[in-house]
């Protein structure tokens, strides 16, 4: 799930509006405001995060195991955190402006701070369990 995630910002970043009709759409329901686009360099750095997330989740590279468990604690944590955020109505520092629309904070309690928790606690095994074999 979490490497589909970081397809879809590579999409993005490559200019792609799917799953929505228009940029401007996937703007105003995944960065909150329509006018506060975020750049190709932003979505292939969340790209590359998402993608390094998955590696380590999926317990990869195997011949460093300290450098794995420390990116799964990292994807745990930041995956966590950025559900704190969006629970607690702190949307505004996860936006790229600090705005957002009542469409975005709607989205983001019903789905995207929903799926970071349930991610998180997916991720946590990964880093919590990895020490004992290797």
């Amino acid at each position: 799930m979490i490497a589909a995630i970081g397809g879809l910002h590579l999409a993005w970043g490559l200019g792609s509006s799917f799953p929505f009709t228009s940029r401007e759409a996937l703007f105003e329901n995944v960065a909150g405001d329509s006018g506060a686009a975020p750049g190709a360099l932003a979505c292939f750095a969340v790209a590359g995060c998402l993608a390094t997330s998955a590696a380590a989740v999926a317990g990869r590279p195997r011949s460093l195991p300290r450098l794995r468990r420390a990116a799964a604690a990292t994807t745990t944590a930041a995956l966590g955190g950025r559900a704190l955020m969006g629970f607690t109505v702190h949307a505004n520092l996860v936006t790229p402006s600090g705005r957002f629309s009542e469409e975005f904070r709607s989205k983001d309690l019903r789905f995207y701070s929903p799926l970071c928790l349930l991610l998180a606690l997916a991720a946590t095994p990964a880093w919590r369990n990895s020490g004992v074999h290797d």
